[in-house]
């Protein structure tokens, strides 16, 4: 579960947040901002927004109200697992009084995956740990926290897309389309944020000119 933090009011990232990233969003990648890129490499590294970990579905709220008072922009990541799901609707009822439609253009939930690793294909996993055996009997999570856990998955993850090991042409279809659709939630998002606020500040800023006043440059 993750935020994308960016300020606008001067056009850079919050600092604490530039380098904050946990697995929780995007390929597992710990302590940088990656995308997938158009080349087959698979990742293109972003200066635009941030991720930073709220360490639990159900602290999310509090960095969104942080982000807030401080004037960030923000839009929150979950999965779509039972804890998230609860979050969601807390926050849908609490800050957007049930406007779903206005509540979703500023949450993004990984459909159909109930923890980050089932955004993923087990031959996806396989690419970072070979050994790992996937039984249907068992979730990717567990899986995955028996072969040391999601943290060590994305620093393995990292190691071999930097040595390109790992390209986008290695990962399934379906795990390239998931990120590429969450990537594109979060471009449209922030733009039309960015927008509103530019409109808004112009604005705050126009003086009509009345009759038989003057206007100088």
């Amino acid at each position: 579960m993750l935020q994308a933090l960016y300020d606008y009011e001067r056009g850079e990232l919050l600092p604490n947040a530039q380098r904050s990233f946990e697995s929780d969003v995007k390929y597992p990648v710990i302590e940088c901002t990656y995308a997938i890129d158009d080349d087959d490499d698979i990742l293109a590294e972003i200066t635009e927004f941030a991720f930073v970990p709220s360490m639990g579905a159900t602290n999310v709220h509090l960095l969104m109200e942080l982000c807030i008072g401080w004037g960030l922009e923000w839009l929150i990541v979950l999965d779509d697992g039972k804890t998230s799901k609860n979050a969601y609707k807390y926050i849908c009822n609490s800050f957007f009084d049930n406007r779903k439609e206005e509540a979703d253009q500023k949450i993004y939930m990984l459909s159909g995956a109930d923890a980050i690793e089932d955004a993923f294909t087990v031959s996806d996993l396989q690419l970072v740990e070979s050994e790992a055996k996937f039984p249907s009997s068992k979730k990717k999570s567990d899986v995955v926290q028996e072969h040391g856990g999601k943290e060590l998955f994305a620093r393995k993850f990292l190691e071999k897309v930097d040595k390109q090991e790992i390209k986008k042409s290695s990962l399934g279809k379906s795990t390239v389309n998931k990120f590429e659709n969450l990537f594109a939630f979060i471009e449209l998002q922030f733009t039309e944020q960015k927008e509103q606020r530019a409109k808004i500040e112009t604005d705050k800023s126009f003086k009509p000119v009345t009759a038989g006043s003057t206007q100088t440059a």
